[in-house]
Order: C-alpha cells, then sequence, then structure tokens
C-alpha cells in the first residue's frame, strides 16, 4: 500500500514550484526590457563550454536545463580591469547620479558616501559593462587575466526592484512576493549534482541521494517523476525554501545507473578539493561538474553508436540514454 499524500505538503510544493516558473518569466521579461538580451548569450556560450551551438527550440535542454541555470544561479565573470574601469566611469561619471547626494551631504557624511555608493554598485556596473563588452570578452589573450564574478541575474533583478539601481530602473515599479524572494535567494547557493533515484512517488516525488556531496531529499519532480525509475542518475539542482524542496534545473538526459562507478571515482578525485573551497565549493566547481556531465553524455552516446543502436528519432534524450 502507497503512502498517502498530505495535500497541504503537496499544496507547498505545488506552490514552490509555480514561484519558480512565474519568477522565470518575470525575468525573461525584465531582460528583454532591460534590452540586456546578450546576457544569455553570454550565459548559452558558458552553459556549453564554449562550444559553436546553436539554441533549438525544440530541445528540452534549454527550457529544463539552461534557463533556470543561466537566471537563477549562473555569475557572470568580467575581467578584474574592467570592472575597476567601470567603477571609474560611474564615480567619474557625468555626475548625475551623485549630484543630488552630493549636495544634501553634512560634513559628517563626506567620509561614508563613497562607501555607500559602493555597497550598491555591482549593478550599476554591470549596467555599464553590458554596453561596452563585447565578444572579445574572452579572449585567449585574458585567459590570465583576474576575473570579477558578479551576482546571478535574479538576484541582480531583486536588488533592482529594492532601489539598487535607482529610480529609472526597469524594476523600479516592480515588486517580489516573499516566496519569490525566497526562492531567489535558495537558487543562487544551492549546487548542481549527479543525484541518483531511490525511489520514485508518491505521486509526483522522488527521493534523490546526491553522489557527490552525501544526503538524501524527497523533491518535488512533477516535469521528471513519469520518466524516471529507480537507480537513475540526473544532473539537475534541488532547491529548497523551508523544508520544501523542488527540482529546478535539470539537465534532460537521464544517466543509466552504471554511471554510478564513474560519479564515485570523480567524488574520490574532488572530494579533497571540495573540503579545501569549503561552502563555496560548488561555485568553484560548477564548471567542473557540467562538463563532466557532458563527457558522460558523450561518452554514452558513443556507447549507443558502438552498438549500431540509433535510438528512437523522435524521443528526447530522457530515454535514448537509459539501457
Amino acid at each position: 500500500m502507497k503512502p498517502e499524500l498530505d495535500p497541504a505538503t503537496v499544496a507547498a510544493h505545488e506552490e514552490l514550484f509555480e514561484t519558480q516558473i512565474t519568477l522565470q518569466s518575470r525575468l525573461l521579461d525584465y531582460i528583454e526590457q532591460a534590452g540586456e538580451l546578450q546576457i544569455l548569450d553570454e550565459a548559452w556560450d558558458e552553459f556549453n563550454l564554449y562550444e559553436d551551438i546553436p539554441m533549438d527550440p525544440e530541445d528540452p535542454e534549454p527550457a529544463l536545463h539552461f534557463f533556470p541555470w543561466a537566471l537563477f544561479y549562473w555569475r557572470r565573470d568580467v575581467s578584474e580591469a574592467d570592472f575597476q574601469a567601470a567603477r571609474d566611469e560611474m564615480l567619474a561619471g557625468d555626475g548625475d547620479l551623485l549630484e543630488d547626494e552630493l549636495d544634501d551631504l553634512d560634513d559628517d557624511d563626506d567620509e561614508n558616501w563613497l562607501e555607500e555608493i559602493e555597497a550598491l554598485s555591482d549593478e550599476e556596473i554591470d549596467e555599464i559593462l553590458s554596453d561596452s563588452l563585447d565578444d572579445d570578452e574572452f579572449d585567449e589573450d585574458g585567459d590570465d587575466e583576474p576575473h570579477i564574478s558578479l551576482p546571478p541575474i535574479a538576484t541582480m533583478f531583486m536588488n533592482s526592484v529594492d532601489g539598487a539601481d535607482g529610480q529609472h530602473s526597469p524594476a523600479a515599479s516592480l515588486t517580489l512576493t516573499v516566496k519569490e524572494r525566497q526562492f531567489i535567494e535558495a537558487a543562487a547557493l544551492a549546487p548542481y549534482s549527479f543525484l541518483k533515484v531511490n525511489a520514485v512517488g508518491p505521486g509526483p516525488f522522488v527521493m534523490l541521494e546526491d553522489l557527490i556531496m552525501p544526503n538524501q531529499k524527497q523533491v518535488y519532480a512533477q516535469v521528471l517523476v513519469d520518466m524516471l525509475e529507480e537507480g537513475d542518475v540526473v544532473y539537475a539542482q534541488v532547491v529548497s525554501v523551508n523544508d520544501v524542496h523542488v527540482l529546478c534545473g535539470v539537465a534532460p538526459a537521464v544517466l543509466p545507473e552504471f554511471v554510478q562507478e564513474a560519479l564515485a571515482d570523480a567524488r574520490s578525485r574532488i572530494a579533497p578539493i571540495i573540503k579545501e573551497l569549503g561552502d563555496d565549493w560548488h561555485l568553484e566547481l560548477e564548471f567542473e561538474m557540467r562538463s563532466l556531465y557532458q563527457m558522460l553524455i558523450s561518452d554514452l552516446q558513443g556507447l549507443e553508436d558502438d552498438e549500431g543502436d540509433e535510438g528512437d528519432e523522435d524521443g528526447d534524450m530522457l530515454d535514448q540514454t537509459k539501457h
């Protein structure tokens, strides 16, 4: 006899899932309104490990994996030199941003005004950089140049709603609910990892075990629950708010159980690095983790080609990688 679902628990998970979907739509609208769509092009290039891959509207990867990653998690890197130049430009500027504030300063405030402005500078700097940086940002000549990571898009949006970009920001008249703020903050910190399916159900829930940082959670996974089996492995992000856990960004290729051996080897190699990096390990190793996922997919597809199994051309990757 399957355990019964608590309606209140289901409702709480459904609400958090709907919060994610609503926020994604709002963020994409905001980026378009602000004229910042090129940011998504930068994210897409990094997401695909700088391989020249066009975005296919029929591919499940963007909707399930890329957009949640790009909007809630991805940190936009800029060179330290460009960051400092943008800071200098903002502070020197044409004076519009600072003029009124400086007119109102008392003598006692003279030492504090720069500190207050710097506390809000990330969003202003990002606005300047988005207009000035071109596709040469990642040229080989700059490979060894120190970089600064700007906050995730959703975090910058939240700050803009709170007034960080000033009264002329496209977000100045917008609001965010408490749940939306909680989701943004949680998604910015939740690591992407390889998760083994230990149980499917009840209902839209699956029991997932993290194979990199050992823990287990019952996760709301409405999008994938009908396609998963015990033993499957997914590369995904679980976002948790007040003991409510939802599958956020998830790669659409379900990996077979036998990849656990390769992942165990990978975990043994990166465990010392994780210990050294501490709480920020997932930010420092995210590119490498995603590269590992892509490598596993390539290897599995190579095995299929060797076996002469072409798969179902009309199907998606969710079925093609499992045997």
